[in-house]
């Protein structure tokens, strides 16, 4: 799952299950579907349910939450430069829900600028040599043409922009 994925949907849980604070948050409550602090919502959407009666993140779960580009970028967020802080359940409980929805929102803003920057650049270099390309020595008859003669190691996923860049080519 993409970092900006992982940071929609803990938005998502967290305005499903409602914010918290303190050790319940990990887990969501004896029931798991209380309310959850940044870190508890965060390790749902990576797949890991806390333990309500053990309160906190195991070893497996601390680490593939603080290995996780999502949290490193909300960390960075939160706490700037200030490298005596790692973990964001102390400014979860320090801060209020208008703030952890705020945290949120700049990472995925962040993400999606730097995003479609990067896409473009990838596009332009792949798009050139496509559409200038020939099918059996004839100029591409069609966008179908165009699009079947990108190289197999374009995600299919850019299908589309493929198109939508020829087509303000053709």
């Amino acid at each position: 799952m993409e970092t900006i994925e992982v940071l929609k949907k803990t938005k998502e849980k967290l305005r499903a299950h409602g914010w918290t604070k303190g050790g319940e948050g990990w887990s969501g409550g004896h029931t798991g579907n209380g309310p959850l602090c940044l870190e508890g919502a965060l390790l749902q959407v990576l797949g890991h349910q806390v333990d309500w009666a053990v309160g906190e993140p195991n070893m497996r779960q601390s680490s593939a939450l603080l290995g996780h580009p999502a949290y490193k970028l909300l960390s960075k967020l939160a706490w700037g430069d200030d490298l005596s802080h790692y973990r964001l359940s102390g400014w979860n409980d320090s801060h209020s829900e208008w703030a952890v929805h705020d945290l949120l929102k700049r990472a995925i803003k962040k993400l999606e600028k730097e995003q479609p920057k990067a896409e473009v650049r990838e596009l332009e270099v792949i798009i050139p040599p496509i559409q200038c390309e020939m099918v059996n020595g004839e100029k591409p008859a069609s966008i179908v043409q165009i699009v079947s003669s990108v190289p197999d190691y374009v995600p299919e996923s850019w299908s589309s922009k493929i198109k939508e860049k020829v087509l303000t080519f053709v």
